[in-house]
């Protein structure tokens, strides 16, 4: 079969886009086969995963009617000849996914990076950060001082760790990335805390 005719099957017969093989369409069927197949298919799959996830919650016995309706969905957008327009929008959409957010993510991270588990919360009248591989020592704070930090830090890990439950049952992934980040750096310093109080005891003070 002749690539003139893979591409007549496929765009013409079964996508419906009739202006094949002219504009916007290349000539090259490779070219439009990544162009007007792939990145399409794709979007439209992003699209149809967000929709469905408004409609149906994950899990349970939800997750065969979630196959089902998307499923579906995608062969009602074909068979409706409503791909030509999906078509024509994922060519921008990902131009923007790539370029604007890929960069941005880029240079959030790059920065998130250099204080990757800043603590949120501020101790006393400034903000404290806290470094994974950089916990605070308190050899030269009082008793009192230190169980103060005590109650400020196990406050604050409730909090995260009521964020990172909600953050789970939203599925938001980026933020259970910072939230898991931050309670580990907030379990090392409560430790910290915990046996400088711990030594106190032991000498006596």
């Amino acid at each position: 079969m002749a690539l003139e005719d893979i591409g007549q099957l496929i765009f013409v017969q079964l996508l419906q886009m009739t202006d094949y093989p002219g504009s916007p369409f290349t000539g090259d069927i490779a070219r439009d086969l990544i162009m007007f197949l792939l990145v399409p298919s794709v979007f439209i799959i992003l699209v149809v995963y967000m929709m469905v996830g408004r409609v149906l919650p994950p899990g349970g016995i939800y997750n065969k009617l979630r196959i089902l309706l998307g499923i579906t969905t995608y062969l009602f957008i074909i068979a409706g000849g409503y791909y030509r327009v999906f078509a024509l929008l994922a060519g921008p959409y990902f131009i923007f996914l790539v370029f604007i957010l890929g960069i941005l993510f880029f240079i959030l991270e790059h920065f998130r990076r250099r204080a990757p588990n800043e603590l949120r919360s501020s101790y006393g009248s400034g903000h404290s950060t806290v470094s994974s591989t950089s916990i605070p020592h308190y050899e030269n704070m009082g008793f009192i001082e230190l169980n103060k930090t005590k109650k400020r830090i196990q406050a604050r890990l409730a909090d995260v760790t009521h964020e990172i439950r909600e953050a789970e049952a939203g599925k938001v992934e980026e933020d259970l990335t910072y939230l898991r980040k931050e309670r580990v750096s907030l379990q090392q310093e409560l430790r910290e805390v915990e046996r400088q109080l711990n030594l106190g005891k032991r000498m006596g003070f």
